[in-house]
Parts: structure tokens; sequence; C-alpha cells
């Protein structure tokens, strides 16, 4: 099927009308009431908004993140018709899923959103280390697809891990670090890795001196 690669992602965010990402993250609890019409399932009112959403941002915006842990309990139909949508309007499609576990585990999610649900990208988290990102590396480079890795998060207390030192720079530096050593390999034809940085929280001029810092990773 189609899919859409970082490097072009990477110019129609320079070209298109809004350099950003929307998420797709909203429940049935706080959906607007139009789409909660009588009779209609839950699923099929998340669904309809999905796309209504897709149809208002498709030609403004790169791409969806679709937020695995609020949709999929709607079921699997609802996220894959998210992301099938999104394709279908020529928009860049992220399973934001936050993967974390060890290698067979790994390639199963690898697998289910790379291959079943046919994301351009994947969002993982990197505290399982090097064996447990391996097998989404691994298939996203056969696919020509892309992998960001969580390093620091808006959400729940990132002091309790992610800011503690490691040295003398703090946890999530010090996985920007290896994002850097993993994707140096990995370099488009825009100058930017495939394996990307997920970041949250954080100031905009500490923003600044990390894209300095790690030129390569988006």
């Amino acid at each position: 099927g189609f899919y859409m690669n970082l490097d072009t992602l990477i110019t129609k965010t320079i070209t298109g009308a809004a350099p950003c990402i929307v998420g797709l993250d909203v429940s049935s609890r706080e959906l607007p009431s139009v789409f909660l019409k009588n009779g209609e399932t839950e699923a099929d009112a998340v669904r309809a908004y999905n796309r209504a959403v897709i149809d208002a941002v498709c030609d403004k915006v790169s791409g969806i993140a679709v937020n695995m842990s609020v949709l999929l309990p709607y079921g699997v139909d609802v996220v894959s018709d998210a992301i099938a949508y999104a394709k279908e309007k020529g928009l860049y499609t992220i399973a934001d899923a936050k993967c974390i576990g060890e290698p067979t585990a790994s390639r199963a999610d690898a697998e289910f959103y790379f291959d079943k649900l046919d994301a351009d990208c994947i969002t993982v988290s990197a505290y399982y280390g090097a064996s447990g990102l391996a097998p989404f590396f691994e298939k996203s480079a056969e696919s020509g697809k892309s992998v960001f890795v969580l390093s620091h998060t808006a959400s729940g207390s990132p002091q309790d891990v992610q800011e503690l030192m490691a040295g003398l720079r703090p946890v999530y530096r010090a996985i920007c670090e290896k994002i850097n050593i993993w994707g140096e390999k990995r370099i488009g034809s825009m100058g930017y890795s495939d394996i990307g940085i997920m970041i949250g929280g954080i100031p905009n001029s500490t923003l600044r001196e990390m894209r300095r810092t790690y030129k390569k990773s988006l």
C-alpha cells in the first residue's frame, strides 16, 4: 500500500500550510454530541469523529498521530480505519503506541503496527534498550518506515525517572545520545535519520539547544 517516508514528511512539513501533526485521541466520553447519534455504537461514533477531523485538516497539516491507548479499546477496526483514511488523504500516519517490551513482544508489536495497520511510523519507549528496540528498527528499515523513540514526556511525573542524573546529564538526554547513535547510519536525503526523538514538556530554549546538538534526529 501507499506509505509516506520521513523525507516526504519533512518536505510536506516545509511546504504545507501548517507545520504540525494532529493527534486523534478523543474518547467516546469526550465526543461532541453531534457524533453521538441514537443507536450508534461508541466505536462508530469515534470512527466518524476521526474521519471528520482528517477531512478538516488533510489539506493543511503533514500527518496524524493515532493515540493507541485511547482508541484501541474501541477495536482494531477503528484504529485501522483512521490510519487507512488518513493515508487515502495523503497524510503521514503515526501509531502513537509508545511500545515497550522485550524482543519477542517488540517483534509482534512491529508486525502489528507496520504490517497489519500499515502505519508509516511507530512511537516506542527506550527503557528495554537496544535489544527491545531492534525489531522495530529492523522492520522499519525493511519497509522504508520510521520509528520515534520517547525520551521525555510532558505527562506523568518525568522527574521520577527521565530527569534523574546519569553521569553529568539527565536520563532523557542519555537516551537522546543513544538515539543519535542508533540512527547515524539511517540518514535520508533530507539529512535526517528515520529514527527520531519523541519529546514533550521541554522549554523552547532547551529544545533549540537539543536541535543543535542532535542535528540528524528529527
